[in-house]
């Protein structure tokens, strides 16, 4: 899953929540939050807590919602590719330091 879209009021869960849960575990899935709520506080909730991509308002317009969704999965997918040459970077270095080591010892 690359992009996550909740609604705010579900029966056992807010979507700052469930978003909230899946940014700790997926740090990076796109969060899109939608609501007919009008209250700000819980977008800031949303942006503070959850780093969401968007929130959206009811009624959502059809166009924007995709928008919203391409461009959140274009985002996610950057940050995919920034971690994974990041991680192989670390490797790298690792395995750098364990042959200049490997070459001090013998």
């Amino acid at each position: 899953m690359d992009v996550v879209i909740t609604d705010h009021m579900m029966p056992d869960i807010s979507g700052v929540d469930l978003l909230e849960k899946l940014k700790s575990s997926h740090p990076y899935i796109g969060r899109i939050l939608i609501t007919g709520c009008s209250d700000i506080s819980i977008v800031i909730e949303a942006i503070n807590r959850c780093e969401v991509f968007r929130f959206l308002t009811k009624p959502w317009v059809k166009d924007d919602l995709i928008e919203t969704i391409l461009t959140s999965h274009e985002q996610s997918q950057e940050k995919q590719k920034e971690n994974l040459k990041a991680t192989k970077l670390t490797e790298t270095n690792q395995q750098l330091e364990f042959m200049i080591r490997q070459k001090l010892i013998s």
